[in-house]
């Protein structure tokens, strides 16, 4: 498999959050008056959340953003993800990216010994993050070299 370079997924992280960033901003100029500003957090989380997961499942792996920068998160046999994997990789973006993540990373990057956002090993070319890790992902290159796995073939326990 070739791995998606950090340049790109960061690319492509920034598209989605512009989509969902817009989306949220629509919402509120619609009903702004009526909710308060936890309501909105708990909003932004949730859809955030969704769009992960509806995209990675639907589309193969892929977000409006991965879909413009031609890569595609998969499990590491290079089969799509599951519901269970997309929802738990969401959710660990989201720690990730709320007002606290930065706390976050500094604390788990203390503990674990490595930096948490890219833990590169020597060893290892798969360029994953800590939340590909926790859910046995990683985000190919579309390519040539990298041959999607159809869903017709899938056995039943990775629909789980």
């Amino acid at each position: 498999m070739i791995y998606a370079s950090f340049k790109k997924r960061i690319i492509a992280f920034l598209i989605d959050v512009a989509i969902i960033y817009l989306t949220i901003k629509v919402i509120f100029l619609t009903l702004h008056k009526s909710l308060d500003f936890m309501i909105w957090m708990l909003l932004s989380g949730v859809l955030s959340i969704f769009y992960f997961v509806l995209f990675w499942i639907k589309l193969n792996g892929q977000t409006p953003g991965a879909y413009l920068m031609k890569i595609r998160v998969v499990a590491m046999d290079n089969r799509p993800i599951s519901f269970k994997k997309a929802f738990l990789r969401a959710s660990s973006l989201f720690v990730f990216v709320c007002p606290y993540g930065v706390l976050t990373l500094i604390l788990l990057s203390e503990l674990t010994g490595t930096f948490v956002l890219i833990r590169k090993r020597p060893y290892s070319e798969t360029k994953q993050t800590t939340w590909d890790i926790a859910t046995s992902t990683c985000v190919i290159n579309e390519s040539k070299g990298n041959q999607r796995i159809k869903i017709e073939n899938m056995d039943s326990d990775h629909l789980s």
